[in-house]
């Protein structure tokens, strides 16, 4: 049976070795078996009963819906035994059936895509890798930072903490040769060989109840869909409980539902609205702050002292009972006195300040200096601008060097929001009073040097001392703001802070597992970041800064007592209106400075783009040369499957003439066009044809005539000559090497919206509508005449 559905799903046409009058099937593949299924088993009951009598109806369909998983392929657990899998385990937890049958359809077409290009037991331990198993998955990385000590009951704090620290290196893939790291008690390495071990163990069927169990609770979740991690802990519990060796007593339909989901689903519903006459209400004046919602119950799975609080009825704690029973025990846990707030998403201008500190140190640093460096009025006793009086060189040393306080005060005030917006009681907050009390200590060591020689060295005279230790400042500033905007604010200072509490690295895992980048995408990164600062910098000091810098004095010092005033403000305004004006322009200057940045973002990420896309073979400056003359080639090598050469020629035309035909069905192109693009049979006095085909002009007039252009060819349709050009620039970039039909993905999910409709019978497009006066028809042909016109030309032929 295997064989013949292989045979059925190859290029091949096969004649049948077990019917006397050989039945000749025709050409399948793996995209056209949902339409055939019916004739198809109903053939092969008619044919192979006296073969094997025993065969159902229900094995056949399976074994055509999932051709790879085969015994010849190595599948040695058959798609019934799986089927038998799911009914079990959704009778002992109470899954619903058509649970059941989704997450089973939807397993299989998973093992069968993955089998149709490796063996099946490869296909299924890749399977079980992403879901459970494996170093990417999500339930292993919860399992590690929240389970593991406790299912094993490793409680001494000091192997724990001694654990954690060794997370850096871990995650950074450091493999020791010590023996002491062999110990999953104290050791990273050690737990992740205990884990491995163990999932090495695993028969295929138990990595296929495993996974069983995970996608029932997974498709049964509901909303708790939106917290993994929860799901992650419902799963444990239920599989302490689904392998342990008691009897388990078959659960009524709907009890995981009514059970699991619903109690911390209610809970969640319970926080937004109320339920009033059977009715739904949103509960008013209630801030995002005051509401627990699916973070901050998702996140209290993340630490293990949180789940050794859930308690139960009698006061008991969930994990003082046996890890079998906990399962039974999890409808009776007090939802409603464990969740917390995690964050206070209150509506506040300081997020502007926490979420952005770097964007504001780097701008506000740097447009100090260069205000300051072209402001001499500012700390000049006795300014002229005519004679372009000079200050002490300490005192503008040091004045300049105050950019590095404005950069520290600005960090400052980010960990004193971040203060006020992660409550103190969350675990895994980040502990922000080391980090305040160095940022203190950081800004009063760039500002004293500055009072001291303001105060004691005079504004006017010269120190040597004082241009010492200026200097000095002015390099430690230019450090301080250079860490500051390079830092984030979780990592500052870690140089010499003490080691991280393990629940903080937890959170880290979390909230920022980012995949890393290549070495050439990084490159290009830190290049792309370097020319926009770069440029932006060296743009803001010559065409900004330099531009106010007479403005800016001039209006500094201009002498404005002499000024009449009004009647209401008096002298007010017109004394001080030089200033003011400064004012203005300088925050009009701050504003532009800002600006730039983004300007030379844009302008910088298209010039790196156009590179990157260039490199790649996908961009539009492409010679025609380049893109069109080379498609034949491409399409043997990116598109078509190991052939010789004259299939490939075959292949070609094949493939071409398809893509220029369709594009005549959907009258992009016409006639004369088709005529210049496709591949034409050769007649007998053609001495210039290959391979039976004359190969279209379109692939080499460029050669011939430079002033061609793909207008040519495509008249003035912009639709055809948009799709031709991408396919070309597709082709041109760097592909995977094809596969063959059979090894194609197919799709798990592949269906439209439930409620929409994609194909209409007759008598719903002529049907008039109650609210309407016309019929869809009517409306449809007004909305789009052209392919209506279109429609009435192919159907007169």
């Amino acid at each position: 049976m295997a064989k013949l559905v292989r045979h059925l799903t190859s290029n091949e046409e096969i004649v049948s070795s077990n019917s006397a009058e050989g039945i000749i099937f025709p050409v399948l593949n793996r995209n056209t078996f949902s339409f055939c299924n019916l004739f198809v088993t109903q053939m092969l009951q008619n044919n192979f009963e006296s073969v094997n009598p025993k065969i159902e109806t229900e094995s056949l369909h399976d074994n055509l819906l999932y051709p790879a998983w085969c015994s010849d392929n190595g599948a040695s657990v058959e798609i019934e035994t799986i089927r038998s899998i799911f009914d079990r385990t959704a009778l002992v937890f109470g899954f619903q059936a058509d649970n059941s049958a989704n997450m089973f359809e939807y397993l299989m077409s998973l093992l069968d895509s993955r089998a149709s290009r490796m063996s099946c037991t490869s296909a299924l331990i890749s399977v079980h890798a992403d879901y459970l198993g494996g170093d990417s998955s999500s339930y292993k990385k919860w399992y590690f930072a929240a389970y593991y000590d406790l299912d094993r009951q490793y409680s001494d704090a000091k192997d724990i903490k001694r654990k954690w620290n060794q997370w850096p290196r871990f995650s950074s893939g450091v493999i020791p040769n010590s023996p002491e790291f062999e110990n999953d008690r104290s050791s990273f390495w050690g737990m992740d060989y205990a884990w491995r071990l163990q999932m090495s163990k695993y028969s295929e069927e138990e990595l296929l109840e495993q996974l069983v169990l995970y996608l029932l609770i997974w498709g049964e979740a509901n909303n708790l869909r939106f917290m993994p991690e929860c799901i992650f802990f419902i799963y444990k519990c239920a599989s302490d409980y689904l392998f342990c060796q008691e009897e388990k007593p078959a659960a009524p339909e709907f009890s995981f539902l009514n059970d699991i989901v619903t109690p911390i689903y209610l809970y969640i519903r319970d926080q937004q609205f109320d339920l009033k006459d059977g009715k739904l209400c949103r509960k008013r004046g209630l801030d995002h702050a005051q509401i627990i919602g699916y973070d901050d119950v998702n996140s209290f799975f993340w630490y293990p002292s949180n789940l050794e609080k859930l308690r139960i009825a009698n006061d008991k704690t969930l994990h003082s009972i046996q890890k079998e029973h906990r399962y039974k025990e999890l409808r009776n846990v007090q939802w409603k006195t464990v969740f917390q707030k995690t964050y206070l998403e209150t509506r506040s201008w300081g997020h502007v300040i926490v979420n952005f500190n770097r964007i504001w140190v780097i701008h506000l640093s740097a447009f100090w200096y260069y205000f300051v460096i072209n402001t001499p009025a500012l700390y000049t006793r006795n300014y002229y601008h005519a004679l372009n009086t000079k200050s002490a060189p300490q005192v503008q040393l040091t004045v300049v060097a105050l950019g590095g306080s404005v950069s520290c005060m600005v960090s400052l005030l980010s960990t004193i929001g971040e203060w006020f917006f992660v409550p103190r009681s969350s675990l895994g907050c980040q502990p922000l009073l080391a980090r305040f009390t160095l940022q203190v200590f950081l800004l009063l060591a760039l500002t004293a040097p500055s009072v001291y020689i303001l105060i004691f060295k005079g504004w006017n005279v010269y120190s040597p001392m004082g241009c010492a230790i200026g200097g000095c400042q002015l390099g430690f500033s230019l450090l301080t703001t250079a860490y500051l905007s390079a830092t984030p604010a979780d990592k500052l200072f870690s140089f010499i802070k003490r080691k991280a509490d393990p629940n903080t690295i937890k959170t880290t895992i979390f909230t920022s597992s980012f995949a890393k980048m290549t070495s050439k995408s990084a490159l290009y990164s830190l290049l792309l970041w370097l020319t926009v600062f770069t440029s932006k910098f060296l743009e803001s000091y010559f065409f900004l800064t330099l531009s106010l810098k007479d403005p800016l004095n001039i209006l500094l010092t201009m002498d404005t007592s002499r000024c009449a005033g009004d009647i209401w403000l008096k002298k007010l305004i017109c004394q001080n209106f030089a200033k003011i004006c400064a004012g203005l322009l300088l925050l009009t200057n701050f504003l532009l400075f800002f600006l730039d940045t983004y300007l030379w973002y844009i302008i910088c990420n298209c010039i790196f783009s156009t590179i990157i896309a260039y490199s790649a073979g996908t961009s539009i400056f492409k010679p025609w040369k380049n893109r069109f003359s080379k498609l034949p080639e491409r399409i043997i090598s990116k598109i078509v499957f190991s052939l010789n050469e004259k299939d490939g020629d075959f292949a070609i035309t094949k493939i071409w003439n398809c893509i220029v035909i369709s594009f005549y069905k959907e009258h992009l192109l016409s006639v004369e066009q088709v005529n210049k693009l496709i591949y034409q049979k050769e007649t007998d006095d053609d001495k210039l044809a290959i391979g039976g085909f004359r190969e279209p002009i379109f692939f080499n007039f460029q050669e011939d005539s430079a002033s061609e252009k793909l207008s040519d060819f495509f008249a003035s349709n912009a639709e055809a000559s948009r799709r031709i050009s991408f396919f070309a620039r597709s082709l041109s970039s760097s592909l995977q090497a094809p596969i063959p039909i059979e090894g194609l993905p197919s799709f798990t999910v592949f269906a439209p919206h439930y409620s929409e409709k994609i194909i209409l019978e007759i008598k719903e497009l002529l049907k008039e509508n109650e609210k309407s006066k016309i019929s869809l028809l009517e409306y449809l042909k007004k909305l789009h005449p052209a392919e209506w016109r279109a429609f009435v030309k192919d159907t007169k032929l």
